[in-house]
């Protein structure tokens, strides 16, 4: 590639990644009509800002102050809630499922469970079903993605939904386009075996807007 004579060689950035690398490179470039890039933000999930579960217990405690968490109340000061519900956000984002989308999601569940709730006892209607837990995990999710957006913070999980929608073409309300993608004649996808949903998503945008896909698997 660097022999100086059939090739010139590569100025700039060389366009090999990994998947969280090629997310950076979506944000990075990705365009408004304005002409203007997206402004960064501030990752709360690297080793020297870890502030992702402090943002979670501060959701979790803010929640609880104003009633808005029943079935998850009584555990919600809990070192261990906490942390699995900053996991959960995680495993949801690389669903490539946005706070909107969930809430859907969960209010369809509840509508088909309507009348099974409805016919049971008076007795039974005191305990939380499961319906009662997604529900409130589909209100904290919602909580943490608007904070995220309010105060220009995000995370590896976050960022993987951001890029996928700014290759859908609509980012924070926002029109975007990626105009790099109109110079790529191909694209290579080596070694990656075990794709997870929200990566599965942002290839499935990203394929069909490429001339050429070269994929190896292990």
């Amino acid at each position: 590639v660097l022999d100086g004579a059939d090739n010139k060689g590569v100025w700039g950035e060389l366009p090999v990644y990994l998947f969280r690398g090629l997310v950076r490179r979506l944000l990075s470039t990705a365009v408004q009509e304005t002409g203007h890039t997206l402004p960064p933000r501030v990752p709360i999930d690297r080793e020297e800002m870890p502030l992702k579960r402090s943002l979670v217990s501060q959701i979790l405690a803010r929640l609880m102050a104003t009633g808005q968490l029943k079935a998850i109340g009584p555990l919600a000061n809990r070192e261990g809630c906490v942390n699995t519900i900053a996991t959960l956000l995680g495993e949801i984002e690389r669903s490539a499922k946005s706070a909107t989308e969930v809430a859907e999601i969960i209010a369809a569940r509840t509508s088909d469970l309507a009348p099974e709730t409805a016919s049971r006892g008076r007795s039974e209607r005191g305990l939380h079903t499961q319906n009662d837990f997604d529900q409130e995990v589909a209100l904290i999710y919602a909580t943490y993605s608007n904070l995220l957006n309010r105060y220009q913070l995000t995370e590896a999980d976050a960022d993987q939904l951001r890029a996928l929608s700014a290759l859908r073409g609509n980012l924070d309300g926002v029109a975007v386009t990626l105009p790099w993608l109109d110079e790529v004649h191909l694209l290579i996808l080596d070694g990656f075996f075990d794709f997870t949903p929200v990566q599965g998503e942002i290839l499935r945008q990203l394929i069909p807007l490429l001339p050429q896909t070269i994929v190896n698997l292990n």
